[in-house]
């Protein structure tokens, strides 16, 4: 697979805002709030993820179909395309909350597993019927973003709500398994892999309740840049906080 190089001119911007929240959280350090608490998240979701692309798919299987010229086959006259690109994905991370608003969060993230199959019919020429290519693709990433929480009181007494925008940058790697077959027997089957790493952003937001003094719920909505594709994640996050830890962010 191959696509566009990640965006530098975004990179740099996202590596200024890190800049700025971490002189920002160093500023209310230094003036007597040198005491953080750290916490442990897990996060389960469902999203789309689109690093299997139908077209390049399509282009594959022809490729195998013509230029290896299976069974003599020459060309097909009904063709089907079936896509799985819906799936769950999970994050494990720790994050550190260096002031009363801003977070800091890093961590580990696995988009799922997606699945095409691309299937012809009406094979002319060939010694077969029907030609299948199955693709499914395995995409993880490393993570780090910066959050900020606005507090949000509802109902008077209870423990405010937080509206949580965030803005990341991820490490990724993806790859996609594929393998061309036929309905006959004595026909060869090719397999065919391609990996791809890259780097780029994501932002996201989220809804945050401190269900306990130890425990927090949050809803998260976040979108994924991979190079000219993407993903979108619907998740619900739990964090779980530990006692507060001196440290100073400089």
């Amino acid at each position: 697979m191959s696509r566009s190089a990640p965006s530098y001119s975004k990179l740099k911007l996202l590596l200024s805002l890190f800049i700025v929240a971490s002189v920002s959280v160093s500023a209310r350090a230094e003036v007597g709030e040198g005491i953080n608490v750290w916490y442990g998240g897990l996060t389960y979701g469902s999203l789309k993820n689109n690093i299997i692309v139908p077209k390049q798919v399509i282009s594959e299987h022809d490729d195998f179909f013509t230029d290896r010229f299976i069974g003599n086959a020459q060309e097909y006259g009904q063709s089907s395309f079936e896509f799985n690109d819906a799936t769950q994905g999970y994050k494990v991370f720790v994050g550190v909350s260096a002031s009363e608003n801003w977070d800091w969060e890093g961590g580990f993230i696995d988009f799922g597993k997606t699945t095409s199959v691309f299937t012809t019919a009406d094979v002319a020429g060939g010694s077969f019927s029907h030609s299948y290519y199955r693709s499914s693709s395995d995409l993880k990433a490393m993570f780090l973003h910066v959050q900020y929480r606005f507090p949000f009181e509802i109902v008077e007494g209870w423990a405010p709500i937080e509206i949580v925008p965030r803005l990341g940058i991820m490490g990724w790697n993806s790859q996609v398994k594929s393998t061309f077959s036929t309905d006959e027997n004595n026909t060869e089957s090719y397999d065919a892999v391609f990996n791809e790493k890259g780097t780029d952003e994501y932002y996201g937001i989220g809804i945050s309740y401190d269900v306990t003094s130890g425990v927090r719920a949050r809803i998260d909505y976040d979108h994924y840049v991979f190079a000219s594709t993407d993903a979108d994640m619907v998740s619900l996050t739990v964090d779980f906080l530990v006692p507060r830890i001196p440290y100073v962010f400089w």
